[in-house]
């Protein structure tokens, strides 16, 4: 266990934890983010995340603290925030303010691309100290929708 508060905990991914973080991945896509195209089966999901993701990423879920109920979870690296969801109905409680304080822990720079429309993940990330960088026009993501190049920076300590 990484973190813990009265009402969840964060731990690191497991293999295991694979099929729900895809299903979770999806959920929170179709709800929160309805105009993407859905381009991929729920295997391919999972595959994506075993094979790719969980071998690449440090990966943290949080859960809802005894149960195991995954409320969200967050895949990070040195500097880019690959995925960062929550179940549709979590969002607003602070839960991925302590998924993203995990990958700015030990990073000096954080990068992370969201779609234009998604306006509450932009308000979310600058209300966290992210900035966009650069606009992009879709033909760079698998969606083919235009998306947002933000970035975080350690404040400089005097």
């Amino acid at each position: 266990m990484l973190a813990e508060d009265a009402d969840s905990i964060i731990e690191k991914a497991e293999p295991g934890d694979v099929e729900e973080i895809a299903r979770l991945f999806k959920r929170s896509r179709r709800a929160k983010l309805p105009y993407l195209p859905e381009l991929h089966s729920e295997a391919e999901d999972i595959a994506f995340f075993g094979e790719h993701v969980l071998p690449s990423c440090q990966v943290r879920v949080l859960r809802q603290s005894g149960t195991s109920k995954m409320l969200g979870f967050i895949a990070f690296d040195a500097n880019m925030v690959h995925h960062l969801y929550l179940e549709p109905d979590c969002t607003g409680r602070g839960l991925g303010a302590r998924l993203l304080e995990l990958a700015k822990a030990d990073s000096e720079r954080l990068d992370l691309y969201c779609f234009q429309a998604n306006e509450n993940a932009i308000s979310f990330y600058r209300k966290h100290g992210f900035r966009e960088i650069e606009r992009g026009d879709g033909r760079d993501n698998e969606e083919g929708v235009p998306d947002l190049l933000m970035r975080w920076r350690r404040p400089v300590q005097v």
